[in-house]
């Protein structure tokens, strides 16, 4: 039998193993979808666009269900926090999802021009929207959410889906989608024809270029801010929930140590990122 440290660390590993995937595997599926009316031209050259991942798009989207399956299998607490603090947040990642089958299943039924484009331009709202979304989250978590429990667990989410959009947040967010629109030239560059295929080489250039200037390494200067913590366990096996208050701010991180907790000022959040690029 496994110890409760080496499970937890199992189940950490499990779960980043399932969102590396499903940013890997259907991470192009977004991308090209994200660049559906900036490399195709025409209804034909969209629809061969479409035909490169018709095939994949729906079965890679089980990674992201299994991720979330295996969140509320081992920490329902960190289930619970986020689903219901980023409510509006998870439920426009949720409509992106549903709208995409709509968008693959509906777009050939009427031979229109305003029907076909409609459709297309769904599909590039759903794919952009997912992820800008996702950056913006784990944005979030790289300086943590605002939310608190109680003496009784109760949890208290304190404030909206406008305050998740801070500047921090939003070049997170630009950082994964400029990756995944990447990710996704680069596919469309190995399955479309040459024409499709130079235009996708010259856009996964571009936007590899914009990736490593926002993910640029930190200036010297950058120095940390030492801040006093107070350790809050929300259940057994969640992560721990810390209590950070720096320069009046109070705010509380998913990932921290029971040890006095750093905050890092100016561009010292650039490496955790880089790897990420």
């Amino acid at each position: 039998m496994f110890d409760y440290a080496t499970l937890r660390v199992i189940w950490w590993a499990l779960l980043g193993t399932l969102f590396i995937g499903f940013a890997v595997m259907d991470g192009f599926d977004f991308g090209v979808a994200g660049l559906l009316k900036v490399l195709g031209r025409n209804n034909e050259e969209r629809s061969v666009l479409i035909e490169g991942i018709e095939a994949t798009w729906e079965g890679n989207q089980v990674w992201f269900v299994l991720a979330g399956g295996a969140t509320f299998a081992a920490w329902p607490m960190l289930y619970a926090v986020s689903f219901s603090g980023m409510y509006l947040a998870i439920f426009l990642v949720l409509l992106a999802f549903i709208l995409r089958p709509v968008g693959f299943n509906f777009r050939g039924k009427v031979h229109d021009p305003r029907w076909v484009s409609l459709w297309d331009w769904v599909l590039v709202a759903s794919g952009v929207v997912v992820m800008l979304i996702s950056g913006v989250a784990f944005g979030n978590l790289f300086l943590g959410l605002p939310f608190r429990f109680d003496d009784d667990l109760r949890m208290t989410w304190q404030g909206g889906l406008f305050d998740l959009l801070h500047p921090f947040a939003l070049l997170t967010g630009l950082v994964s989608l400029s990756m995944l629109l990447a990710h996704g030239a680069c596919w469309a560059a190995l399955k479309a024809d040459d024409v499709i295929a130079a235009r996708a080489v010259k856009m996964a250039r571009w936007l590899t270029l914009r990736v490593t200037q926002s993910a640029a390494p930190p200036s010297p200067t950058a120095s940390p801010i030492r801040c006093s913590s107070r350790l809050r366990w929300a259940a057994r096996g969640s992560p721990a929930i810390c209590s950070i208050r720096c320069s009046g701010l109070h705010r509380h991180s998913l990932l921290c140590r029971p040890s006095a907790c750093s905050c890092w000022s100016g561009g010292a959040a650039w490496p955790a990122l880089s790897p990420a690029a």
